[in-house]
């Protein structure tokens, strides 16, 4: 749910800017839960629907000036109705032929901005486009000691990744948070393994406060370990998809975070006596930017210059 959670905050970041702004997303009961709770008009349609062109009827019912596409791939199709209507189309690390039609085409994550066949009339790339919240500005600082370990493996955890890792850390005598996400569908397993040292949580006000008050984080390799790395937590990452391993990478030679394998593979053990919390949580607030959001809007007003 990364992508949701990343539309919601720069969707914020727009409306503080004067700009008014709405979802369109799959008949997802929890999402569409979610982006109501945040105050903003949401609207769900079948986004795999290629035929009837629903596109269109929004774009001109609601008024639309700028479609913004946070899918990872969009079809040809679909990027052709949009700019039939004349309006702009971006797109947010997108690495699909169909970016072609996009006039702007923002990639944060290294998974894609490391590609060299990134498409889009406009290609901009980098962590400084990373749309992170704003909170976390306020909730960042060094570590020092690994006393308070934070488990998070996304939204969805559609392995039950979180099952294993809480296995895996029955051994370490420290204090232990696992959030799971609002879609985690392996309470069941779970709830054989966990031990007294261990609170679980679900439907956390603020995953970025939970983050704040612990040391490490186990993460999954999506946006999670770039939003803890900002706040000074140093990461433990999993890669629980194959394009995972490009973030979880990045971030280990960064020195923020250690990549210690993918979902299939992975151990703890060893990891968490050895780390250097203090250099790592250091390298976490010295080189994870906060302005992306700024970036991103920047540059889709430049880019609506242009037309």
């Amino acid at each position: 749910m990364g992508h949701l959670f990343r539309g919601i905050n720069l969707a914020h970041a727009l409306r503080h800017n004067g700009d008014d702004c709405r979802f369109v997303i799959n008949d997802d009961a929890v999402a569409i839960d979610i982006i109501k709770r945040e105050n903003f008009p949401v609207l769900h349609t079948r986004l795999d629907d290629l035929c009837s062109g629903w596109e269109r009827p929004i774009i001109e019912h609601q008024k639309i000036d700028v479609w913004i596409n946070d899918r990872l791939a969009i079809t040809t199709a679909h990027a052709h109705l949009v700019k039939q209507s004349d309006i702009l189309l971006v797109t947010l690390d997108d690495e699909s032929i169909g970016a072609q039609e996009a006039d702007l085409n923002i990639c944060a994550l290294p998974c894609i901005f490391a590609r060299l066949d990134l498409q889009g009339k406009q290609v901009v790339r980098g962590i400084d486009y990373l749309v992170l919240n704003p909170v976390i500005a306020a909730l960042r600082r060094r570590h020092r000691s690994v006393e308070r370990i934070l488990v998070s493996m996304g939204g969805s955890d559609t392995y039950g990744v979180t099952v294993e890792v809480v296995r895996q850390l029955l051994a370490a005598e420290i204090t232990t948070t696992v959030i799971l996400g609002p879609n985690f569908r392996h309470r069941q397993d779970l709830d054989k393994v966990v031990n007294g040292r261990m609170t679980i949580k679900q439907h956390v006000p603020s995953l970025l406060e939970e983050l704040a008050a612990h040391d490490l984080a186990i993460t999954g390799g999506g946006i999670t370990p770039f939003e803890a790395n900002a706040l000074g937590v140093p990461c433990l990452i999993i890669a629980t998809e194959a394009h995972e391993e490009a973030n979880a990478m990045f971030l280990h030679e960064l020195g923020t975070s250690t990549y210690i394998g993918a979902r299939q593979d992975f151990s703890i053990q060893g990891y968490i006596g050895t780390l250097d919390v203090t250099k790592m949580s250091q390298r976490g607030l010295e080189n994870l930017p906060l302005n992306g959001c700024e970036n991103v809007i920047r540059e889709i007003r430049n880019t609506w210059a242009k037309q």
